[in-house]
């Protein structure tokens, strides 16, 4: 579910900040008082930081799972 929902975000919302950056117009977002490039910069900075949390509840996980290997794929 994180996998598709990010994967959607970056269809929708990044993909949209990227057409935008493509303009010679630069144009501050009322909300954040960014531009697209300074968004989508801060967005691939939150991921990185997402995913690395991600990856270590997964192996926390599996370590758990360890003494039960009927329950792991």
């Amino acid at each position: 579910m994180y996998q598709s929902n990010l994967d959607e975000f970056y269809r929708v919302r990044v993909g949209t900040l990227m057409d935008q950056m493509e303009s010679s117009e630069v144009i501050r977002e009322n909300k954040t008082n960014m531009t697209s490039e300074e968004q989508v910069k801060a967005i691939l900075a939150a991921t990185r930081e997402l995913d690395q949390k991600k990856a270590a509840i997964y192996e926390q996980l599996m370590g758990e799972l360890e003494p039960f290997p009927f329950l792991k794929n």
